[in-house]
């Protein structure tokens, strides 16, 4: 699990590797703290943003000053600023949760889809317990874990990245997933390491064109940024419903790889 206070770290003490079945539990916590928990989550990134909020305060400064002073004598308030201030409040409230929830169930989506039997789904060779092998990627699709690995043989996994391949026709398509990085160790570059990694595993494994694709929320600016600067570029964008007055706009990123020469498993055309 993700610490409070975690030692310091230099970029060289991680480590990238295949995911392992033990880094499911760490990988699931990875998923709640980047989305809905840590102080810089996406959800508390959309709470601070979100239209009922601005309507909220800016309603409670309109009731404040609907109200006049105080009458000491009979200790009277004016309905229609009391009704405002209130309003605005349990407005506030209910998209609170509306918005919270929405994350909530985001995680409990993938903690049932592919982050359920991550080696199932993203095709993760795990070899024989029973020799100790450890676990390969084999094909195209895989996940990778960039981890703290101790000398006892533990590792704490502080950030993940998939990639689901299917090919289509005369191409291979790749959608990357899951990339979560915790908020202890971020600014080590531990989420350029793992884009890196799986970019390069990709390229290795096919000799079709390859387009990989991913997408990304307008709250995720530093994610932006990183699938910038390795060539992806936005290519459409929608719109999501996020609590009940609070849209949130997904950005459609995808780069095409070049092809190789020679690629192992039978990916070749």
């Amino acid at each position: 699990m993700t610490q409070d206070k975690p030692p310091t770290c230099a970029a060289r003490d991680f480590i990238v590797r295949p995911f392992q079945p033990s880094d499911t539990p760490n990988i699931h916590a990875l998923l709640v703290e980047c989305l809905v928990s840590a102080p810089d989550s996406v959800r508390n990134a959309a709470l601070g943003r979100s239209f009922i909020s601005f309507a909220r305060y800016t309603a409670c400064g309109l009731g404040l000053l609907l109200l006049p002073r105080w009458d000491l004598d009979q200790f009277h308030l004016p309905v229609g600023g009391v009704a405002i201030c209130l309003i605005s409040m349990a407005l506030f409230l209910v998209e609170r949760r509306s918005i919270t929830a929405t994350f909530l169930s985001e995680c409990k989506t993938a903690q049932n889809t592919d982050l359920a039997d991550i080696a199932a789904f993203y095709k993760v060779s795990l070899g024989d317990p029973s020799e100790r092998n450890r676990p390969q990627i084999l094909g195209p699709s895989g996940f990778w874990v960039a981890a703290l690995e101790s000398k006892g043989e533990t590792s704490q996994v502080v950030g993940c990245l998939g990639l689901d391949c299917h090919r289509r026709a005369d191409e291979l398509r790749g959608e990357l997933r899951r990339m979560f990085v915790s908020r202890h160790y971020r600014r080590h570059g531990i989420g350029f390491r793992l884009l890196s990694e799986v970019i390069s595993h990709a390229r290795g494994f096919t000799t079709l064109p390859m387009t990989m694709e991913l997408e990304t929320s307008e709250l995720q600016l530093a994610a932006q940024s990183l699938y910038k600067k390795h060539g992806f570029s936005v290519v459409g964008t929608r719109v999501i419903p996020m609590g009940r007055l609070s849209p949130l706009s997904m950005f459609r990123f995808c780069r095409t790889l070049q092809t190789v020469d020679t690629a192992p498993n039978g990916w070749s055309n």
